[in-house]
């Protein structure tokens, strides 16, 4: 990290210290964590460094929200002290908040809470509600019926299966952040399905990671893939009109062998790509939680 963005980080870090409430051994253990999420982001770019820090913030934020009970206001300030040291907007900050994948780990309940909770305080909002059909499942802050309002339909296997409803002033600015939390819930209503079915349930919790594996799979191959392909294409186009240069035969000497060094180079990295998808099409990998088998193959990829 460049100095700015060290001084910005070591402020969140500080105001987690001073306004979070919660013991200095969470605090610590939750920012640790949430700097491995951001590492890649806190960098000298400022066109990625403000995100990382929002990365921080909201992640360092969600980890300590059981422990910590704030109250709405007690969540506000700190979210207040968290823009200004961040320099990134709440909204930012509420969704990396919102989408810690750490929180998928939590029950359906204590998930639930975080969300609702969120959605309250970092969309300024007056109530916020889960319904899960005619059961009201987590609600926060009082409800006006006059109060401007938006729901958002939480699905489950793809289908309705429950509702955000949100109310209060600041609903317009809500919807991304009503957005992240549905997006949340869904997986969580969908491993408590399957933990209610037992043995079917594993059954089919091991369709799911080999279905998300596969499809991270095509992805890549029809993402990454054709790009360096592209990328190919596109120089041995460009040595081709380099020939067309009235180049010296030193300068003409250098250029091929760099452009032959890039070839060699690109061709390395659409091996290491293919080697990628194909591992994730192992059977092995569907008998493991898919975030292990997804942690084993990028670290395969990089190693």
């Amino acid at each position: 990290m460049e100095d700015r963005t060290s001084a910005s980080a070591t402020r969140v870090d500080t105001a987690f210290d001073e306004l979070a409430g919660t013991p200095p051994e969470l605090t610590t253990e939750a920012l640790a964590r949430a700097r491995v999420r951001a590492n890649g982001l806190l960098s000298p770019d400022p066109r990625t460094g403000w995100f990382g820090l929002a990365m921080l913030a909201g992640s360092a934020m969600s980890a300590l929200w059981l422990d910590a009970a704030w109250t709405p206001e007690q969540a506000r300030r700190l979210i207040d002290e968290l823009e200004r040291a961040s320099c990134a907007p709440r909204s930012l900050i509420g969704l990396q908040a919102l989408g810690n994948p750490d929180l998928l780990a939590l029950p359906l309940t204590a998930l639930a809470t975080i969300q609702v909770e969120a959605l309250l305080v970092f969309a300024d909002l007056s109530h916020v509600s889960l319904w899960c059909g005619d059961e009201c499942l987590v609600e926060r802050g009082s409800a006006d019926a006059s109060a401007p309002q938006r729901t958002r339909v939480v699905t489950r296997w793809q289908r309705p299966h429950a509702e955000l409803v949100a109310q209060g002033e600041g609903i317009e600015d809500a919807e991304p952040l009503l957005v992240q939390a549905a997006a949340m819930l869904g997986p969580a209503f969908e491993r408590a399905s399957l933990v209610d079915r037992d043995v079917s349930g594993r059954e089919a919790l091991a369709q799911s990671a080999e279905r998300r594996l596969r499809r991270l799979g095509f992805d890549l191959h029809d993402g990454p893939v054709q790009d360096v392909l592209a990328l190919g294409a596109e120089m041995t186009r460009l040595s081709e009109q380099l020939i067309e240069l009235q180049l010296g035969p030193h300068t003409k000497q250098l250029l091929d062998g760099r452009m032959d060094d890039l070839r060699a180079y690109l061709s390395t990295i659409e091996a290491d790509l293919r080697e990628f998808c194909s591992s994730l099409e192992s059977p092995v990998l569907v008998s493991r939680p898919f975030e292990d088998a997804l942690r084993g193959a990028v670290w395969t990829f990089i190693a």
